[in-house]
C-alpha cells in the first residue's frame, strides 16, 4: 500500500479469522464481505471481547 506517496509492504487480513485477542499492526488491511478497513503505519489493533477492532495511535498527538 502507499502511504505520503511512498509504498509499504503491508498484511491482509481476513476480518473472519480475528478473534477476540488478536492484535496487529499498521500498515495492515482487513478485508469483509461488506467493507475493507486500513490501519495506517503508527497504528496498532487489538479485537476486544465482542469482536470489535480496536484501533489506537503508537504516537503520540497523532489525531483520531
Amino acid at each position: 500500500m502507499w502511504f505520503d506517496e511512498e509504498p509499504l509492504a503491508s498484511v491482509v487480513y481476513d476480518r473472519e479469522d480475528l478473534h477476540a485477542g488478536c492484535a496487529f499492526a499498521g500498515p495492515a488491511l482487513v478485508t469483509q464481505m461488506d467493507a475493507t478497513t486500513v490501519i495506517p503505519p503508527g497504528w496498532r489493533v487489538e479485537v476486544d471481547v465482542f469482536g470489535n477492532l480496536v484501533a489506537t495511535s503508537d504516537r503520540e498527538g497523532v489525531p483520531v
